[in-house]
């Protein structure tokens, strides 16, 4: 049913009587999708086979004139015109307006490029709904507030025992998309909501731009502040999580200041990242200490470090995607931190708590969890891709092992090498340990057909190394393993210092008979020898 009639001033049709008076949807601002109205219908004409059509109308109070150029047509408004007000969605009402035009022209073929601003508006603002949908990673950073007075009065050397704040990364504030012109920027203003991440970085506080439905935001960098993501989501507008897409880098340090030394444990970043996310206990003067859920997260992503395409929060574009985790990590922390949230995934998984406190998701509150790594800022040139493989870290190691003079011949003749020049094709392969449970990514660059070959040429090379059993025995028994080179090396140490006194001993007589000669020249006469003459 089409909108509704209501007494109101606040826009009017020029004529005469109280019909000219229409309600019209509250929240619209200038640059708004559309008022949907139905077309005019004539008593000759009978039925119109276009229900609606758009016309854009503003905030301030004006008239609308009876006669509206839309889409180069004129339309004519008779004096009672009512106007959609049943809540219906614009993008369907667009999608019926461009379904109709399809039909229409779908008969002609297009012989002309159209400039963007020339065609419809209705095209136009389709366009943008369709560029806003496209997911984009806002990247968040901790720093110091230099504003904040615990900063200000602690003392440098202790200053990262200081808890830190969250902060936008310039480049991820603001869309790109709303950067274009006047036209797309109101037009975003609708699609996209404003939300302040903290009060630090400015007067009016540090704000970012999003599409709760398809954007990710991403916390990652040094010095990572569990207790700053709690302070961003107690004061977030949504009473909760900023957007439903959370993605954390793993492979990041964490900040001193969140780092407990009280605990026994080893590594509880994972726990404490996840508690980060899921509640908070606020403590208060009057009412002792409140306790926070933060709801409406709906996936959880943890960033896989990688040596070839791990980028810092600072260097995320707009063009930044993420990418299946092909490894577990590239540090031995790394490794033991992903482990650590498998168990603790599954736990969750199963409705168990993920601590001694008893937390956890319930029902349809809780989130997905997977693993990724950012892809590659690559763009298909000239027929050209950017292909990662992994093989064993051992199998990368004995690979590229020889003595360090023949490091010269690895450079230019080696393996790796010969495939470069043989398929015209680029691999960045990084230098590794010998890890028998390890994998390494590798980077080949080059022609898509090349790259095939080339892939197989080091999958053929890069066989899975099986440990000796000499390997697997010092695995197994690494306490007494290390025992015994312990007692080797002291061994060792004794043996250097009785040679090096049985040395002294062969030493000294040869010292004894060089000091008695000496001071046996010192103590004989000098020898003049006298030439006579006659």
């Amino acid at each position: 049913m089409p909108g509704t009639w209501k007494d109101s001033d606040e826009e009017t049709l020029i004529g005469d009587g109280p019909s000219n008076k229409l309600a019209v949807p509250s929240g619209l601002r200038t640059g708004d999708l559309a008022i949907w109205t139905p077309l005019p219908q004539d008593e000759a004409e009978g039925e119109v086979e276009e229900p609606y059509l758009p016309i854009v109308v503003a905030r301030s109070k004006r008239l609308i004139p009876k006669e509206v150029i839309v889409c180069q047509e004129r339309l004519r408004w008779p004096k009672s015109t009512m106007i959609d007000d049943n809540g219906r969605q614009q993008k369907e009402l667009a999608m019926m307006r461009l379904a109709l035009l399809a039909k229409q022209e779908s008969a002609k073929t297009l012989t002309e490029f159209h400039l963007f601003p020339k065609i419809p508006i209705e095209l136009r603002m389709k366009v943008y709904s369709l560029a806003s949908r496209q997911p984009r990673i806002v990247a968040l950073e901790f720093r110091h507030d230099l504003r904040d007075a615990a900063v200000l009065s602690a003392n440098p050397k202790y200053l990262d025992r200081v808890h830190r704040a969250i902060r936008v990364c310039p480049a991820s504030r603001v869309p790109a998309l709303m950067q274009v012109h006047r036209e797309s920027r109101q037009d975003c203003m609708v699609l996209y909501k404003k939300e302040i991440v903290s009060n630090s970085g400015s007067r009016n506080g540090d704000y970012i731009y999003v599409n709760p439905r398809v954007d990710v935001l991403h916390i990652g960098g040094d010095n990572m502040c569990v207790h700053a993501i709690r302070e961003m989501l107690l004061k977030s507008n949504t009473g909760g999580h900023i957007l439903p897409r959370v993605s954390i880098d793993i492979s990041s340090t964490e900040a001193l200041c969140c780092i407990n030394e009280n605990l026994a444990t080893g590594n509880l970043r994972s726990v404490e990242t996840l508690y980060g996310l899921h509640r908070a206990w606020v403590k208060s003067v009057e009412v002792g200490s409140v306790y926070y859920r933060f709801d409406g997260l709906q996936e959880i992503t943890f960033v896989v470090g990688s040596r070839i395409t791990h980028l810092q929060p600072k260097h995320i574009s707009t063009d930044t995607k993420f990418r299946p985790a092909l490894t577990n990590g590239v540090t031995f922390d790394d490794r033991m931190l992903k482990r650590e949230l498998d168990i603790l995934i599954k736990r969750i998984g199963d409705g168990w708590p993920m601590g001694v406190a008893g937390d956890t998701w319930i029902g349809d509150k809780k989130p997905t969890f997977k693993f990724v790594s950012f892809a590659p800022p690559y763009e298909e040139k000239d027929g050209k891709v950017f292909e990662i493989m992994t093989a064993q870290a051992a199998a990368i190691f004995w690979l590229s092992f020889l003595p360090t003079p023949l490091n010269w011949y690895i450079k230019y003749f080696g393996f790796v090498r010969n495939l470069e020049r043989r398929y015209r094709c680029k691999i960045t392969m990084h230098k590794t340990h010998p890890g028998y449970d390890v994998r390494r990514e590798i980077a080949i660059e080059g022609v898509k057909e090349d790259v095939e070959k080339c892939r197989k040429a080091l999958e053929e090379r890069l066989v899975d190394v099986q440990e000796t059993p000499i390997e697997a025995w010092i695995k197994r028994h690494l306490r007494l393993t290390w025992w015994i080179a312990m007692l080797a090396a002291a061994f060792l140490w004794v043996r250097m210092a009785f040679s090096i006194m049985s040395f002294f001993d062969l030493l000294t007589p040869m010292l004894g008979w060089c000091v008695a000669r000496y001071n046996a020249y010192l103590a004989s006469p000098p020898c003049i020898e006298v030439e006579c003459f006659g």
